[in-house]
């Protein structure tokens, strides 16, 4: 598991150091912030992988600061923390782009499995994004308009069909999931 830096926002301050002082024993880098001001500061100027938000808070609420955050950097993953889990609330969070929601009060056990899989995500991101400099280095395209092409010859010599079908699902786009949809660049129409 990869650690993460993670920002915790939260206005209450024994739910705050109760949270980081979880994370940092599970091996993560936590910074916290009590205010959504404060939260939107502290990502202005830091790096951050996860945002464990609250809802509710004094001043700017959780969904203020989520779109605040989104507007900064939209890669950022944001979950939502709230005592009030309504199925309008989760549904309002994931259209303003947080990945997921828990509900207070926090059990350990499914804040780590949440942790987990952001940690688990960022690193096949990274994996994504290293697939596609390389693919870019062979003379490979992984943009959206890849055409239907098998038996080029250039892709089987230079990827092995393992590698191949790696590189197809780590740069595909919804409904394609093809090794035969990489093509060299030189041939994209």
């Amino acid at each position: 598991m990869k650690r993460l830096n993670i920002l915790v926002v939260e206005d209450g301050q024994s739910q705050r150091e109760m949270l980081r002082d979880f994370l940092r024993k599970e091996g993560h880098s936590v910074d916290e912030a009590a205010n959504g001001e404060e939260g939107i500061r502290k990502v202005r100027e830091g790096h951050h992988d996860l945002i464990l938000l609250d809802y509710k808070m004094p001043g700017m609420d959780g969904m203020q600061v989520l779109q605040a955050i989104k507007g900064i950097n939209p890669e950022i993953d944001v979950v939502i923390i709230t005592a009030y889990g309504t199925i309008e609330t989760a549904v309002d969070a994931m259209k303003a782009g947080a990945l997921d929601y828990i509900t207070k009060p926090l059990e350990f056990e499914e804040l780590l499995l949440l942790v987990d899989r952001v940690s688990e995500r960022r690193t096949l991101l990274k994996e994504n994004e290293l697939l596609r400099e390389q693919l870019g280095e062979k003379g490979f395209t992984s943009a959206p308009t890849l055409r239907y092409a098998t038996g080029h010859s250039r892709l089987a010599e230079s990827l092995s069909p393992r590698r191949c079908r790696d590189v197809a699902k780590a740069c595909s786009y919804p409904g394609q999931n093809r090794p035969d949809l990489l093509i060299p660049s030189h041939r994209a129409h």
